[in-house]
């Protein structure tokens, strides 16, 4: 079965996916996964350090051991070859100590990690 054409579009260009599909590598589309993966990982740790107060979601997102979602902290650690264990323990420990962090997320952490 022929690969559906691309409409022209004068916008076209601003899009990943300018060109005809079968001129765009594989290796092209795995750079820009790894690429979000790496800027994922790298606004949360960011976030982490300098947030006054960290919010229950990203608490949750670093907990959370989901390989199913292509954006879960569990995913970008595998795709980027991670050890997750690490980053997740001594994230958390960081928070733990100099965080804004409620008591209610300290417990979690507690539960969680240590």
């Amino acid at each position: 079965m022929p690969r559906p054409k691309l409409k022209e579009n004068p916008n076209q260009k601003l899009f990943f996916f300018a060109r005809e599909l079968e001129d765009v590598y594989e290796e092209e589309a795995l750079e820009g996964v790894i690429r979000v993966h790496q800027k994922m990982l790298e606004l949360a740790l960011n976030d982490f350090k300098s947030q006054t107060k960290i919010k229950d979601e990203w608490l949750e997102w670093l907990l959370e051991d989901d390989l199913d979602h292509p954006l879960s902290f569990a995913y970008c650690c595998e795709e980027l070859g991670l050890d997750r264990e690490i980053i997740r323990t001594r994230t958390a420990n960081y928070l733990y100590r100099y965080g804004s962090l409620t008591e209610e997320q300290k417990r979690k952490i507690e539960r969680e990690v240590f």
